[in-house]
């Protein structure tokens, strides 16, 4: 009997070995023809600049160089580099030699002199940073109970050592350190010690024993949070030896039932008169109910899963304060009257707060009110009703701002007078191109109330403009509409005026520019062409930078350049001496969608393209991704929507732009993507039309799936985690964050501003399952069983339906695995699949067993079970 079961199992794998087609080996050349660049920064002084070279699978190498000379340094697999603040020193991670026994650590981190080369290595050390005035090295190690750390002054290679603290923080000046002295014993509480690093001479102030975290030393003192053997904020202020304790002028008007929140971080106001702090629920209040049935009832503001999400939020939610310690005062401002804090004024005065209470249960964009509080007298001040807008105060607070019916409306907070900002009809504030669900149409943008709060900025389609305040009095700090450039600000800092401010124009056929601000309106162009570029890195004095040059046919190179990138060096490329693959330029394509909305798609040529010849095409889909025109992309075998990948196997590659109309979004992609593809088959005759292919992921992947099924274009089809019917997807949950899709969908990308009973048809008409009769093409699904954000059941509606009509339809399903593929050897399964596919069906290549005839379950089984018996026969 048992030798009859293994002949029949020993004939069976005769039948699958013969019926199985081999799979062609797909190359994907990462790390083939070019390095990838990682990362790079330049010195406060500009002097050094560093940057990290990966040439494959965990191989790489950092470089140091001199910028004004030939010096250079190289570290394999060295990683986190970061130079001093003053530029004369660098520390960085590296592997512990093989033959070393110091460490339990794999790596080390190593300092070097720049000016010298000289270097010390450290062992057993967990991290390292520079301290605030780069003065010291501090170096980090963790025991079993506490924080160790050995503070080494770079100057004079001196060192001390602070065993067995807690948290610790640096003064301003870096003379001083602020630190908790964790004692091993449970029971009992840190000690607060002030090391003068001039001398280390230790220094124990007065402040009340216990266990403190959070230490920061601000300019108005030093402020730590105590934890046990209660909660408090105490402020200590070191000249003046001064104790401030919270809970001292709180008193007996604390709340029975609430305790000052360990989960908020206390902040000064910007003049250090009040320090807004949180009280919430007391620890340990809460127990769990014996009855484990949910009850997910109609009444329910949140539905049980959003309620289920933001459980420990909830329970540790902090509600606002502010206490002025000089006046011995405080005042609970988040109270019965508000369900939220928007903001705060600069010097603490003032908070915008909002009450959304009688809009619940919110079924689309959360709607409120929105009054201002005075954090003194307690008086409020209503400001906008029935809003879904979020007013900003004015850097200075005098200020409070929105965008509004086509307007900036911008609202003085002393007086409550309200005035308009506009450029009248022909300059619209207005994002004409919004497309989405939410009805308030947004502003082009803005940089806020400024300089002392005298002049507001914001933007319109091209340019940046100015008006003073309040004689609004207008000004247009940039000229692009002529020209066709759109002018934006660089950076995240607070606009500059003067030639430090940078800025960043892109024009309308897709150059890009970087611009030093002048206040005249004569703009330094500093760089500018069909390019990219990435993290430009300034000096201290802003004199000389580093940036990274990309385009679509060639990965970064990095540059430094110096008199306003007049002079440019090359410091690095990732080029590899090799037998290249010759990459064209991209195409910027435009077409209209059936709105008569101007629209653009980038276009990428096959690899070692050759004229006259044709080739299939790939259009990968989502919204708008014509931005990603001069983006080089490193090809990858973990990437199943690379682009780099299809454009070295042959293919043209075609990223369109997509705009929608509310309630419509596949019939708006249709109009979209038909107009553009139509566009790109008359600029390059060199597309095959019947060999164009389509894939996408999530949004992307439903509008790929609709368009397979609305038109005839495709030839073949790739949907990973697609939308297939909007009425199922409409009534389920976001699981990610526990929401109703229903809202997501009424505000959100699917842009159905109605619930489906409403427009029935609407949601019908844009569900690709309602047509997948009309699906003539193959079309390969890819979903993960565990996928949080579009349940893969999804999937499986279209998939049996394409079943029944006995269309052809594959279905990949990955256990264990979200809406995104993440475990590697299931990555490259996808991707490895995904090009089979396209293969079979864009280039007629014979199709691998799996697509020819799936894999069935006992097939898997009875490979499993051959392997078993390998590993127990000891593989012969």
């Amino acid at each position: 009997m048992k030798r009859a079961f293994f002949l029949q199992i020993f004939l069976l794998l005769i039948f699958v070995s013969n019926g199985a087609t081999t799979d062609k080996n797909i190359e994907f050349h990462e790390f083939e023809y070019w390095n990838k660049l990682l990362g790079y920064d330049l010195s406060s002084d500009g002097n050094w600049a560093f940057w990290r070279l990966q040439y494959g699978d965990n191989v790489d190498s950092l470089f140091i160089r001199s910028t004004k000379g030939t010096k250079i340094y190289k570290y394999a697999s060295a990683s986190i580099p970061e130079f001093s603040k003053d530029g004369k020193w660098i520390a960085f991670s590296v592997p512990v030699p093989q033959t070393s026994g110091e460490s339990t650590l794999s790596y080390q981190i190593k300092l070097v002199e720049l000016a010298t080369g000289c270097e010390k290595v450290f062992t057993g050390i967990e991290r390292f940073s520079f301290s605030p005035n780069g003065r010291f090295i501090v170096l980090s190690s963790s025991g079993s109970q506490a924080l160790s750390i050995t503070l080494r002054e770079l100057a004079s290679g001196r060192s001390k050592s602070f065993v067995g603290i807690g948290e610790y923080a640096f003064s301003p000046d870096d003379r001083y350190l602020v630190y908790a002295m964790d004692a091993p014993e449970s029971d009992r509480l840190s000690q607060i010690e002030i090391a003068d690093l001039t001398d280390f001479r230790t220094t124990f102030p007065n402040i009340p024993k216990g266990r403190y975290t959070k230490l920061k030393w601000t300019p108005y003192g030093i402020l730590l949070m105590k934890s046990k053997p209660e909660a408090d904020v105490v402020i200590w202020e070191p000249v003046r030896k001064r104790l401030k304790v919270l809970s001292e002028t709180i008193k007996q008007l604390l709340p029975p039932e609430m305790e000052i929140s360990l989960g908020y971080t206390p902040v000064w106001s910007s003049d250090g008169k009040v320090l807004f702090f949180g009280l919430s629920r007391k620890r340990g209040t809460m127990t769990e109910a014996e009855n484990k049935v949910e009850i997910w009832h109609w009444k329910d503001q949140e539905i049980m899963s959003r309620q289920k999400d933001r459980y420990y939020e909830n329970i540790a939610q902090s509600r606002l304060c502010a206490w002025r310690p000089a006046e011995n005062e405080w005042m609970l401002i988040e109270d019965s009257t508000m369900t939220g804090i928007l903001a705060a004024s600069a010097d603490g005065t003032y908070v915008l707060c909002s009450d959304d209470r009688k809009y619940r249960p919110h079924f689309r964009e959360p709607v409120r009110d929105v009054f201002l509080k005075n954090t003194r007298t307690g008086a409020i001040r209503p400001i906008l009703d029935s809003t879904v807008l979020y007013p900003r105060f004015s850097v200075g607070g005098k200020y409070v701002y929105y965008f509004r019916d086509s307007l900036w409306r911008i609202t003085d907070v002393a007086t409550g007078q309200t005035v308009s900002v506009s450029l009248g009809a022909n300059r619209p504030l207005a994002d004409k191109t919004y497309d989405g669900a939410i009805d308030a149409v947004p502003s082009w943008g803005s940089l806020g109330i400024v300089n002392g709060d005298r002049e507001f900025l914001f933007y319109d389609e091209y340019d940046i403009w100015s008006v003073t305040l309040p004689a609004l009095k207008y000004k247009r700090l940039t000229h692009g509409r002529e020209a066709g450039i759109r002018f934006r600000k660089m950076g995240k800092e607070s606009f500059v005026w003067n030639g430090s401010q940078l800025l960043i124009g892109k024009s309308d056929s897709g150059e890009i520019g970087i611009y030093r601000y002048s206040t005249n309106g004569n703009h330094i162009r500093l760089l500018y062409g069909r390019n990219m570029y990435s993290r430009l890195i300034w000096d201290a004095k802003k004199k000389s930078c580093l940036f990274a040059q990309e385009d679509n046919t060639a990965p970064p190179i990095l540059y430094y350049a110096s008199d306003n990138c007049k002079v440019k060096r090359v410091l690095a490329t990732t080029f590899k001496n090799c037998n290249q693959p010759k990459i064209e330029k991209s195409v910027l394509v435009s077409y209209t969608d059936n709105r008569g909305n101007k629209l653009q798609g980038a276009l990428f040529f096959p690899a070692n393209y050759q004229p006259g010849r044709k080739y299939p095409m790939v259009v990968k889909l989502y919204e708008k991704l014509s931005q990603q025109l001069d983006c080089f992309v490193y090809p990858s075998s973990r990437d199943a929507y690379n682009s780099m990948n299809y454009i070295l196997q042959g293919y043209f590659v075609f990223l369109p732009d997509v705009t929608y109309e509310r309630n419509h979004p596949g019939e708006s992609a249709v109009a979209c993507v038909t107009n553009a593809v139509r566009s790109v088959e008359s600029l390059c005759r060199d597309i095959d039309p019947t060999r164009i292919g389509i894939i996408g992921h999530s949004w992307g992947a439903y509008q790929a799936v609709y368009l397979a099924a609305r038109t005839s274009l495709f030839a073949a089809c790739i949907a990973g985690a697609p939308l297939t019917n909007m009425i199922s997807m409409y009534n389920s949950v976001y699981w990610e964050n526990g929401k109703s899709n229903q809202e997501l969908f009424e505000t959100g990308q699917a842009r159905l501003r109605q619930p489906w009973w409403e427009i029935p048809e609407h949601y019908r008409q844009n569900s690709p399952v309602f047509f997948a009769d009309k699906i003539n093409r193959p079309l390969l699904m890819s979903f993960g069983m565990e996928d949080r954000a579009v349940d893969w059941r999804q999937g499986l509606e279209l998939y049996l339906t394409m079943r029944r009509l006995r269309k052809p339809c594959i279905l990949l399903a990955y256990p264990n695995e979200g809406h995104t593929i993440g475990e590697i050897d299931n990555e490259k399964d996808q991707t490895r699949r995904f090009i089979q596919f396209f293969s079979t069906y864009l280039k007629g290549e014979t199709a691998p067993s799996w697509i020819e005839n799936g894999c069935p379950y006992m097939e898997k089984r009875v490979v499993s079970l051959k392997e078993t018996e390998k590993s127990l026969s000891g593989g012969k």
